[in-house]
């Protein structure tokens, strides 16, 4: 395999966090976008000369590193008007010392990348983590992809059992928390994203901010706030 930037980032980033014994019980994953100035027009030569040699030479092609689009997409900075190249990251828990490190096309969708993500950097390392990311993670084909893996994520109200889940439940299936006084929890179980795989929902009433919110977590792995 040829060593691009994603790899060697998550070689020299995890023999650090090894050598200063960096706790990674918890990894979060997220992404974010960088505006760039200028027209940044595509080479089609030189990406007709990539994709040829992927036809002839496939299975060397396959491990050659891609260059990314910068292109227009969603804009963290608020600057739609600017093309972008993304950026994910995994940091640890402990003192949020970046793990891996992946650039990708600027308009790229975090739900359509953010499960292979994860499986890809599970087969880096050599030890257990639960994987934190934002509700991009929490779509049918990503908890596919993530099923063996420990995580905890955010259901988006898109989701109509969430919706449901919200509408629908009574005062008195409200636990009270002990450890955060004035916060209440309730526990519900879900099979989206397939039958093999049950989850659990902690419902958190915030009456102080008066609202509702929804975190979901896998492998009962108890999402806490």
């Amino acid at each position: 395999m040829q060593p691009g930037l994603t790899n060697i980032f998550g070689l020299i980033a995890l023999a650090a966090a090894k050598k200063y014994n960096i706790s990674t019980n918890y990894s979060h994953l997220d992404a974010t976008s960088f505006s760039l100035q200028g027209k940044y027009e595509p080479n089609w030569a030189e990406l007709s000369v990539i994709r040829e040699g992927s036809a002839s030479e496939s299975s060397e092609s396959e491990s050659l590193p891609k260059p990314i689009s910068i292109t227009y997409g969603y804009s963290r900075d608020k600057r739609p008007d600017l093309k972008q190249f993304m950026l994910d990251l995994i940091v640890s828990g402990d003192g949020d010392i970046p793990l891996f490190l992946r650039t990708g096309d600027g308009n790229e969708s975090d739900k359509a990348v953010f499960g292979k993500i994860l499986v890809d950097f599970k087969k880096q390392v050599d030890f257990e983590s639960i994987y934190v990311a934002d509700s991009a993670l929490y779509s049918q084909d990503n908890l596919l992809l993530i099923k063996d893996l420990k995580w905890i994520t955010r259901v988006p109200l898109s989701i109509k059992a969430a919706q449901h889940l919200v509408t629908e439940l009574k005062e008195k299936e409200l636990i009270k928390s002990v450890a955060n006084p004035g916060y209440a929890f309730a526990i519900k179980t879900s099979n989206y994203g397939g039958e093999f795989n049950p989850f659990c929902f902690s419902i958190l009433n915030k009456p102080e901010l008066n609202e509702i919110t929804i975190e979901l977590s896998g492998k009962l792995v108890i999402s806490s706030r």
